[in-house]
């Protein structure tokens, strides 16, 4: 048995490497011996640090749906309509491509480095975005910022599962999917209020304020060398606020092109999902070319992995292959990516029903959807907490949550396409919410508990991004569906001009002769109930991915 004095000197050595004369290394592998309760927060540190994680989570989520409602305000300023699309598609390129590359570089940089890069980028890029005097201006600096978005988003999950024990894990879990749920919503109303009063620009201004706020605490709250640090030595830091450039040893272990080939991968899928989603067909040579680029960086991805998780002793590979040939961690990043589509579908699908069909603001439908938004997390974390008291494995929620969305979806997908709103319709959201939020908060609260620890953050990265994945390829196929429907059933009725112009905007709807609007609206309906059929497809497809993780000895929250 080691002394307290051995151990704690363990601890400095490993959360702050560089102080020392000898030979640098940044990372240092944690001796089995350490005592893990070591790593938890404790009095005023772990009140500021969840604080501004719950920031840093709230703004990244936030700037999506906010940019979104704002996007035809926004795109109209620049008189640049035509590229409007791509002030959101910017973002979310860069976002999802570097969701687990960031991950992983907080293992070889630290988690605090690279969560306070990762924030100042996204502060100074949104005080670009609000300064932009072009479309294209705009579309840049939305690209950069998504990074540092995806960092906040990422890293702030991989550390709020580093703050407290496990027995916590899923108390954190229902905090950070309600910070996500409301940020949604929000972001919907927010973003409808500013750019009606001709203010835009505020929209990225406001998080320079609240950015630079969370990141003070983060700052002062988060010790160097996070998790692995001794507490006996806390009120010893000197320098707490102060970072550490990296040595030369840490550049050595990243995996630049296991780094390059997953962010190029990632990039042309979403952006190929992106443009089909956005109206462009299948068949177009821009997305035929984007497929074909992201199938080829996609096995060449996972072979280089393959090949330095076996032969490398000094480089990390962005993904261990360990991880690809796990039935139970395929089946939770499969599971993750089917209930992302779900959850992002049915937010966009509802209000756009509620926009069409039943001629609603676009406030008005954003307060319809919350009986699926509120109920997602709701029901979650009452899952999560009955898991953990009653020790039942997670895996049956998630088994409950798929056969409750197919009910649910069904359910929407058979409702009669009318303009007057069916007061059922909000039982059948709430059906289907409370189904996606089983899988959606006990998916992310197995995940550290289902890897070794030197996966942990990988596998966090992953199912984030899977998670966003889904959406962008759900979305995408849903879109097209949608759009070929109301295209082939009201090309006889409606003008091209008239027909790209209902399918741009709701409003345009108002303008059309009086005598076929309500066939235009429940075309729209019929459209979308179709959009829900295919959710219940998504459902049915989560049963199977779900079993993946089947294994004898279940999973149970601690």
């Amino acid at each position: 048995m080691k002394n307290p004095q051995s151990l704690e000197d363990q601890a400095e050595r490993i959360g702050s490497s560089g102080e020392s004369s000898n030979k640098e290394q940044t990372t240092l592998p944690v001796p089995s011996d350490f005592p893990s309760h070591e790593q938890y927060l404790r009095g005023w540190r772990v009140y500021g640090t969840n604080i501004s994680l719950s920031i840093a989570i709230f703004l990244s989520s936030l700037d999506l749906a906010i940019v979104t409602t704002a996007l035809v305000p926004i795109a109209n300023s620049f008189h640049s309509f035509e590229q409007g699309s791509w002030i959101v598609n910017s973002y979310m390129l860069t976002y999802t491509g570097f969701l687990v590359i960031l991950s992983k570089l907080s293992d070889v940089f630290g988690r605090k480095s690279i969560l306070a890069i990762t924030f100042t980028i996204f502060i100074v890029f949104s005080a670009g975005c609000g300064a932009s005097q072009t479309a294209t201006q705009l579309i840049v600096l939305r690209a950069f910022q998504g990074i540092g978005g995806a960092g906040m988003y990422s890293v702030t999950y991989i550390i709020l599962f580093e703050v407290a024990p496990p027995e916590k894990y899923a108390m954190y879990t229902a905090m950070v999917t309600s910070m996500v749920t409301l940020a949604v919503v929000c972001g919907v109303v927010l973003g409808g209020a500013i750019s009606s009063a001709g203010a835009w620009r505020w929209i990225f201004w406001v998080n320079i304020p609240v950015g630079c706020i969370a990141l003070a605490i983060l700052l002062v709250s988060l010790p160097n060398g996070f998790p692995h640090y001794s507490l006996a030595k806390q009120s010893q830091q000197k320098h707490a606020i102060r970072l550490r450039f990296p040595s030369t040893e840490a550049f050595k272990r990243v995996d630049y092109v296991g780094t390059a080939c997953l962010l190029c991968a990632s990039v042309f899928l979403v952006a190929a999902l992106e443009e089909a989603a956005a109206g462009r067909p299948w068949k177009s040579a821009l997305i035929i070319s984007f497929l074909c680029l992201s199938g080829i960086f996609w096995p060449t991805f996972f072979l280089f992995e393959r090949k330095l998780t076996r032969a490398s002793k000094s480089r990390e590979p962005i993904f261990p292959w360990r991880l690809a040939t796990s039935r139970q961690t395929v089946g939770l990043f499969m599971s993750m990516l089917l209930v992302g589509g779900q959850y992002t579908v049915c937010l966009v699908a509802l209000a756009q029903r509620y926009q069409t069909l039943h001629s609603m603001s676009p406030l008005q439908a954003s307060l319809r959807v919350l009986p699926f938004g509120l109920a997602s997390p709701f029901a979650g974390t009452i899952a999560a907490g009955v898991s953990k008291k009653r020790q039942i494995p997670p895996i049956y929620f998630c088994l409950a949550g798929s056969l409750l969305q197919i009910v649910g979806m069904t359910l929407m997908a058979t409702s009669v396409a009318s303009p007057s709103v069916f007061g059922g319709f909000y039982g059948f959201q709430v059906v289907s919410g409370v189904g996606v939020g089983f899988n959606l908060i006990l998916l992310t609260l197995m995940t550290p508990l289902a890897v070794e620890e030197q996966d942990k953050a990988t596998a966090l990265g992953s199912v984030l991004q899977s998670r966003n994945l889904g959406g962008a390829l759900c979305v995408a196929i849903t879109a097209t569906i949608f759009n070929n429907y109301v295209r082939t059933h009201l090309g006889d009725i409606l003008t091209q001009q008239a027909l790209e112009a209902v399918l741009r905007s709701s409003q345009s709807i108002t303008l059309l002769p009086v005598d076929i609007q309500d066939t235009v609206k429940q075309t729209f309906g019929k459209g979308s109930n179709l959009q829900f059929m295919v959710l219940v497809g998504f459902a049915a497809a989560q049963v199977p991915t779900n079993l993946l993780m089947w294994r004898q000895e279940q999973i149970r929250v601690k």
